[in-house]
């Protein structure tokens, strides 16, 4: 449907559309490649078609709107986020940050008339600053065409992108055939099937930790006895994002006593490093209480956490090193960063052994965020051709 109603859009000299026909049968394609986020996997592997359709659209201001309404319609569960995660009256704010990010990330795009241009484009929504805003990049593609291949596979999407964009139809179409090659490569047969024996990924449904101390510790009762229960017979339990709060000695003393012998526990914390808070993951076991966590997100999500003209935002990284657990080269993408294709590019250049996605995503019930971020991780976990073990907290139920 996308591709017929761009070839509609093209034909320019048939006087069968007038322009703003054009127009906004240009946007309602790239606006449905946008939507498509909202249904999983489909975001990826449709991302491409925006692509193609920006290199054969001749104007900038048509290539601009095309890209801005992909990106607003990809987005659009902004301004309800916003408002449950700061509370009533602030879906105003959430429109701004909305509006805002997708103008900026289709800004590139007006210069995307060729090769050059559609490389330059993307790798400008890729990587800071626009990077750390970058969602629903067509780079995340890499994990759907060239599934196994790694590095290699960024290099032969950036391939097909610049000959999409030179129009040069023999280089389209050798890159699609080593795509059709890599697909049928990662047959079952040829892929892992199951994670490291013994780890597992614990999901909660306890909305955001309570502000109360006595409320916060029957939450944590709460999840402790769920993790207990799912988990007797693991080696590695991980747990949502910052699902204990504030690391506090009193917090870390209830759950070092909760966990079973011999068993690890990577719990989501708000902790302290270098005086500034962190969002990251506790390494606690029976025998171990940590003070520094063993991983830290290298980019917490703007404005609500990263706040660098603020004392009391949230510490960047910007750079989440692979760390070896019981023998296991292990990555982690904690929520926000699940989005971001500058950070997923670390990992694939680290080539860890797994995977663990942890977020919490309390606020975003019923705006598809949770469905971005899963579908957003499986495609970069397929792209590197290893698994992933995931660890989420919602608001009561499921999205």
């Amino acid at each position: 449907m996308v591709t017929a109603m761009a070839t509609i859009y093209h034909h320019r000299d048939t006087g069968h559309c007038q322009p703003i026909l054009r127009i906004v049968i240009l946007v309602a394609a790239t606006a449905t490649l946008g939507w498509g986020w909202r249904w999983g996997k489909a975001g990826p592997a449709l991302a491409p078609l925006l692509v193609w359709i920006l290199a054969r659209t001749p104007e900038r201001r048509h290539r601009f709107a095309a890209a801005a309404a992909y990106f607003l319609a990809g987005s659009i569960g902004l301004p309800q986020g916003a408002a449950t995660f700061f509370g009533p009256g602030h879906e105003l704010l959430g429109t701004v940050f909305w509006i805002a990010s997708a103008i900026l990330l289709a800004l590139p795009w007006i210069w995307a008339s060729n090769c050059t241009g559609t490389v330059i484009a993307l790798i400008l929504d890729a990587v800071p600053p626009l990077g750390c805003f970058g969602w629903l990049s067509p780079l995340t593609a890499a994990g759907v065409l060239y599934p196994g291949t790694g590095l290699a596979g960024l290099a032969m999407l950036l391939g097909l992108y610049a000959a999409i964009g030179a129009r040069h139809r023999s280089l389209v179409a050798v890159t699609l055939i080593l795509a059709t090659v890599a697909n049928l490569a990662f047959l079952p047969g040829n892929r892992p099937s199951v994670p490291p024996p013994g780890w597992i990924g614990i999901d909660t449904s306890i909305g955001p930790v309570s502000s109360n101390p006595w409320q916060a510790a029957m939450q944590r009762s709460a999840w402790l006895a769920k993790a207990q229960n799912s988990a007797r017979e693991a080696k590695i339990v991980i747990l949502p994002e910052t699902i204990a709060g504030p690391w506090l000695p009193g917090t870390a003393e209830q759950i070092r006593a909760a966990i079973p012998a011999r068993q690890i526990w990577l719990v989501g914390a708000t902790a302290w490093v270098s005086g500034q808070r962190a969002d990251a993951l506790m390494e606690v076991s029976r025998s171990k209480t940590p003070n520094q966590p063993l991983f830290v997100s290298p980019f917490p999500v703007p404005v609500s956490m990263w706040r660098p003209w603020t004392r009391d935002g949230y510490l960047a990284t910007w750079w989440e090193p692979v760390r070896t657990l019981t023998g296991v080269r292990t990555w982690v993408a904690i929520c926000y960063d699940q989005l971001l294709p500058w950070i997923w590019i670390e990992a694939v250049v680290q080539s860890p052994d797994v995977v663990l996605a942890v977020s919490n995503d309390w606020w975003a019930r019923g705006t598809k965020v949770a469905q971005i971020q899963r579908a957003t991780t499986w495609a970069w976990v397929r792209l590197m051709n290893i698994e992933v073990l995931k660890a989420e907290n919602h608001q009561g139920l499921r999205d």
